[in-house]
């Protein structure tokens, strides 16, 4: 009974371990929307006007790109900000609420994923999220439906599934006139944009991304190296498939020291190597290590210290920097897959020096 009682004990531990897992990965993939967009901090935050202006001047450079032929197209990009406690208005049910209000200019799929509106030109469209269509309308079926933005008109476009009590709107065409009458002069001069979200589908260099938008386009920025975060975390939930393989080969060694017939020995010996391979592909499909972090000259050692000190700041200005709304679905996710991960470690460790016979751990 005794034993029987150890069994459920360790697979209780195993257990609670691959759920901790489960929820370490989930929040892990969670950090895929961030892969294919790298984003910058300005540090020195802009206004609408400034913003506009500056888009201005990178689409007059990029069009004298097109007409010389030259390659480099700058890809899409959208700058962004957030702006605090604006008040939100339905008229015909005399309802209000308050919200964080994100302001754009540019792409809103970079920010908000899967999400193509409101598009640049698109001055009176704008998102909300589902607490606020709720608190609103009562519904989160609102879409073309009107709303006040500090007493301004705008129409639902797509209702945002999260609850981070948000609204977005264009900035991007705030030279139109009838956008100027829309708009409080406040909210076009005052210095709220602080982020630049860039496409990277085509995989450019982040270092190539930074040049161009500080040397090229005049801009003070600092790269928030989101990968970063994505590569530790990763590596902590890797951490587990790779604890659960090293234990599964020590009851393997343990089973072929049992058998005394050959072929039980060949047929370990086969699971082993095959245990082995499923390692390697394991690896090779889920490590990437990023040129950046490789030297030209492997006898530059002076490099590694660099590299350390460089990734050490990256990770101070992400924990320091001001955050929006929308940043704590990176801090969020990535804090709980390494408390997840390095949790699950824990509770599969022991539940794997559990499933160790006595007599074995004596010898």
């Amino acid at each position: 009974m005794k034993k029987y009682g150890n069994y459920i004990i360790i697979a209780s531990i195993i257990g609670i371990g691959s759920i901790l897992f489960y929820l370490a990965a989930v929040s892990w993939a969670s950090f895929i929307w961030t892969k294919n967009s790298v984003m910058f901090y300005l540090q020195q935050p802009i206004s609408n006007k400034e913003a506009v202006s500056a888009i201005e001047r990178i689409q007059e450079m990029e069009e004298k790109k097109k007409e010389e032929n030259k390659a480099d197209i700058m890809p899409e990009f959208c700058i962004w900000g957030q702006k605090e406690e604006m008040i939100l208005e339905n008229k015909n049910l005399s309802r209000i609420a308050q919200a964080d209000a994100i302001l754009l200019c540019g792409n809103p799929e970079l920010v908000f994923e899967d999400c193509r509106v409101p598009n640049k030109e698109d001055s009176q469209g704008c998102l909300i999220d589902e607490e606020i269509a709720w608190e609103l309308f009562g519904s989160n079926q609102v879409v073309g439906k009107e709303i006040l933005i500090e007493g301004n008109s705008y129409i639902v476009r797509k209702v945002i599934p999260a609850k981070n009590r948000i609204i977005a709107f264009q900035v991007s065409s705030i030279d139109n006139e009838n956008v100027k009458r829309m708009v409080t002069e406040e909210l076009l001069t005052e210095p709220i944009l602080n982020r630049i979200t860039i496409s990277n589908s085509k995989n450019h260099s982040i270092n190539d991304l930074y040049l161009a938008w500080t040397n090229q386009y005049n801009f003070s920025i600092n790269i928030l190296d989101i990968e970063l975060l994505r590569g530790i975390s990763g590596c902590c939930v890797l951490l587990i498939p790779i604890t659960i393989c090293i234990f599964f080969g020590i009851y393997l060694f343990y089973q072929y020291e049992k058998k005394e017939i050959i072929l039980d020995k060949i047929i370990i010996i086969i699971v082993v190597l095959i245990l082995i391979v499923l390692m390697i592909f394991l690896l090779k499909n889920w490590v990437k290590i990023p040129s950046d972090y490789l030297p030209v000259k492997w006898s530059d050692f002076s490099f590694w210290t660099e590299l350390w000190k460089e990734k050490r700041k990256a990770i101070q200005l992400l924990l320091q920097i001001p955050k929006s709304k929308l940043d704590y679905r990176w801090t969020i996710n990535f804090f709980q897959s390494i408390g997840f991960s390095l949790v699950a470690e824990i509770f599969l460790i022991i539940g794997g020096i559990l499933s160790i016979p006595k007599k074995y751990l004596k010898s």
